[in-house]
């Protein structure tokens, strides 16, 4: 597990390993993201799991062995992962795009790929809105209107 989320080399370098004791000044803020998830797929009892981003900030060559490590982990447990950027989506049974606190999308990963253009289009769409909104008040000169 160390291995596959690319902590092994940290835990190494601990005078005891993984019998150390631990403090916050023993790693980077990135080390300890991945060791607190270590903690959840070595320890983790509980049969809903939630990450919140787990892949952020992992060197390319570690995101597919570290995925592959908590949906192996994972078992059989409800498994829900928050990313900002949508990375082996079709590893997983459901998901869920949200925009600005709505649910733009919600099915298979098979669906997302049959509607991602549409949802681009959206997302292209209401940026333009947005941005139209915010000059409704100004001229094309910049002057605030009344």
């Amino acid at each position: 597990t160390l291995r596959a989320i690319g902590m092994r080399r940290s835990i190494k370098r601990l005078s005891r390993g993984l019998s150390s004791k631990l403090s916050s000044s023993d790693f980077s803020p990135h080390e300890a993201r991945a060791l607190s998830l270590a903690g959840i797929l070595l320890g983790g009892r509980r049969s809903v799991w939630l990450l919140d981003d787990p892949l952020a900030g992992r060197r390319r060559k570690v995101v597919r062995s570290c995925l592959d490590e908590i949906l192996r982990c994972a078992g059989e447990r409800t498994l829900i992962v928050a990313m900002s950027r949508p990375t082996s989506l079709k590893r997983f049974d459901q998901i869920a795009v949200l925009r600005r606190g709505r649910v733009m999308f919600s099915g298979t990963p098979a669906e997302y790929d049959r509607r991602k253009i549409q949802l681009d289009a959206d997302s292209e769409n209401e940026n333009e809105n947005e941005n139209e909104n915010e000059n409704e008040d100004t001229g094309d000169d910049g002057q605030e209107r009344t």
